[in-house]
């Protein structure tokens, strides 16, 4: 397991040990029976043009062969936003409520979805002549609904059959549905993982903010097989206003919150990082200091090979049950690969722990720093490296710094770039970027030389 931290700026440590597991309770039987069946049915004409008009009366249901009387009915048309107030069947001699949905309405709060359908098409296994005949059939359908003659179910297959009965029309629905026994047992309460992995792959940032920044680097050279792996570090800012502490009879704040993390490739595969509990404590003074500044947690993912990754990282907070969720796009380059490589560039206020915020106040100085990779070495077995800094406001390059040699690095060791940067005071607020530029002065050509940039904005400076 990859080592992992919580810390808060100013406070030397944030967390206590890791929260034991608390068995689970018993899981409760609950009695299951089915009284409402949905069916999606979409109909078209003999030259495969939609049927709109259709009533109740102008269908007819099947179930294992048996007729089903036909209780809720409407009809979905194209552009309906999922959840959206006529998204479910109506009961029959009821009147829908509510507006129909117009592409300007704002998007759906969380709380507001319901149920949503996603059809997807393979474009690169369907015939150009099948594409708008797949696209046409994703479009407008009906959907009905009936009670069933029983309400339980035995674990087989339940035939359904959907006719319409007027002539010359076609028919599309699903082919039925997989019954279960009435006596089924069923979780009265989500497991922790289920809530974790909730909030994680949750497309809902939830309600505690985080801020996630992804550093690339690569770990030490292994001595069998001369190769590096490459490491992904997920950095997380926490608002902590938005955890809850609860007060204690000696005077500490304690808060108990769950994080995991993970990349995904783009094969699907999940890469895990951290998964852990943690119960934070804090005496008065660091509360204070901690809601001033800040929690920030690092994890460590390993991918197995270069390529993109979604970086995503979540949170639970389990005495509120408020969540939070953050995710990242990183490119992972060839640790290994025979040219000149760098990390990404770790940029901070000199004397500042954090590395996460990159807002600056004008006239700053800023301590930067990243890996060098690839570079040869000379006689005396120690590369030879000259950078510079270089600073860029939009497409505009408005600073070069002089070119300058590396310092002396130690034998053996990780080779470095670092230096300090001081931000102009009379450079005006905005988003800027900076650029290192590395070249490696016993290699020629372009494997000789690359670049690593990173982002910042600056605020007006402090009166």
């Amino acid at each position: 397991m990859a080592k992992q931290h919580l810390v808060a700026i100013a406070l030397a440590t944030m967390l206590a040990a890791q929260t034991p597991n608390e068995p689970a309770p018993a899981d409760p039987v609950i009695r299951v029976s089915v009284d409402l069946v949905q069916v999606d049915a979409t109909v078209t004409d003999g030259e495969g043009r939609h049927v709109t008009d259709l009533q109740t009366s102008d269908f007819e249901v099947l179930e294992d062969g048996k007729p089903q009387r036909i209780t809720h009915f409407s009809f979905v048309p194209a552009g309906r936003l999922p959840g959206g107030p006529r998204a479910v069947a109506t009961r029959l001699g009821e009147r829908p409520t509510g507006a129909s949905p117009t592409p300007t309405q704002p998007l759906l709060k969380a709380e507001e979805v319901t149920r949503s359908v996603v059809l997807m098409a393979d474009d690169l296994g369907i015939s150009f002549g099948d594409m708008p005949r797949i696209k046409s059939a994703m479009n407008d359908y009906y959907l009905i609904g009936y009670n069933p003659s029983r309400s339980d179910y035995g674990p087989a297959f339940h035939r359904i059959q959907v006719r319409v009965l007027r002539p010359g029309l076609q028919v599309r629905t699903r082919s039925g549905f997989m019954g279960k026994p009435d006596a089924t047992t069923v979780r009265s309460q989500p497991t922790r993982a289920d809530l974790l992995r909730q909030a994680l792959f949750s497309p809902f940032q939830g309600n505690v903010p985080l801020r996630l920044r992804v550093i690339r680097s690569a770990g030490p050279v292994d001595p069998k097989t001369g190769h590096r792996q490459a490491l992904l570090r997920g950095r997380v800012e926490i608002d902590p206003k938005t955890i809850e502490f609860r007060e204690g009879p000696d005077g500490l704040r304690t808060a108990v919150v769950d994080i995991s993390g993970t990349a995904l490739g783009i094969d699907g595969q999940s890469v895990p990082g951290a998964d852990q509990t943690y119960t934070i404590s804090l005496s008065p003074k660091e509360y204070e200091e901690t809601m001033a500044s800040g929690l920030f947690y690092e994890l460590l993912v390993v991918p197995p090979r270069p390529g993109p990754y979604q970086f995503v990282v979540g949170l639970r907070d389990t005495q509120s049950g408020n969540t939070g969720s953050a995710n990242a796009y990183v490119e992972v380059p060839d640790a290994n690969a025979k040219k000149l490589g760098l990390s990404s560039i770790e940029l901070g206020t000199v004397g500042s722990t954090d590395r996460i915020r990159r807002t600056f106040q004008s006239g700053a100085v800023l301590g930067f720093a990243a890996d060098v990779y690839g570079a040869r070495k000379g006689a005396d077995k120690l590369p030879q490296i000259e950078f510079a800094i270089r600073l860029h406001r939009g497409p505009e390059q408005i600073f070069t710094g002089k070119t300058m040699p590396m310092p002396r690095q130690i034998r053996g060791a990780q080779t470095v770039v670092s230096g300090e940067i001081k931000l102009p005071a009379f450079l005006p607020p905005g988003d800027y970027a900076v650029e290192l530029v590395v070249r490696d002065k016993l290699a020629g050509g372009k494997s000789g030389t690359t670049s690593e940039w990173v982002e910042l904005t600056l605020l007006p400076p402090r009166n």
